[in-house]
């Protein structure tokens, strides 16, 4: 009888034993979160290929026509301002360090191979240990369809992403920058050893 009624204690401080939860797994639990999709987090052993035209006036936003329509195939027609194209490709290495790889330049049907981007992305500031590319949805407030967010951990990470969803025009600010409108960026995975999309 005393060895039952102990062993029933013994149960019931077990039950009535409060557990302490982590303040981190607290704020976790009551962080918004980014909307899913609409982004990618960059891992070890992808590449990001890098489209810039290049246009006669400057910058980088491509002016194009319909030139023909068949079926259900429409071709565009670029203006005379699109002279060339820039192809970069950047690697992702062990520790999320995003370098520079290669890169070439086509231009009046020549390609030729060039040292370094026109336009250098994904400058990573020291401690930093994440990078995701979210996608923007048209019609949102700024003209920029991707930015390239930075942060040191995953809380970081998601606070800084809901801030720039929840507001396009104001809210890519430290740890952010945009992706130059008309530049198209692709993170690549290697698969069965081809490079495709990752996304």
């Amino acid at each position: 009888m005393i060895r039952t009624l102990a062993i029933i204690l013994c149960l019931s401080s077990l039950a009535c034993r409060t557990t302490r939860v982590p303040a981190s797994a607290k704020v976790a639990a009551k962080a918004p979160k980014p909307r899913a999709g609409a982004f990618v987090d960059l891992e070890p052993g992808w590449r990001l290929r890098v489209i810039t035209p290049l246009i006669a006036g400057g910058g980088y936003m491509v002016k194009t026509a319909a030139a023909a329509e068949q079926g259900n195939t429409i071709t565009m027609r670029a203006s005379q301002d699109f002279v060339g194209y820039e192809t970069a490709y950047y690697e992702v290495r062990e520790g999320l360090k995003v370098r520079f790889a290669t890169a070439e330049l086509t231009r009046d049907e020549h390609t030729a191979s060039q040292p370094k981007a026109l336009h250098p992305l994904f400058s990573m500031r020291r401690g930093m240990k994440h990078m995701r590319l979210v996608f923007l949805e048209r019609g949102s407030d700024t003209s920029h369809d991707m930015a390239v967010i930075t942060a040191r951990d995953r809380l970081e990470l998601d606070a800084r992403t809901v801030r720039l969803q929840a507001s396009p025009s104001t809210g890519c600010q430290g740890g952010c920058e945009w992706v130059p409108a008309g530049i198209a960026v692709r993170p690549e995975m290697q698969k069965a050893g081809e490079w495709v999309p990752a996304r």
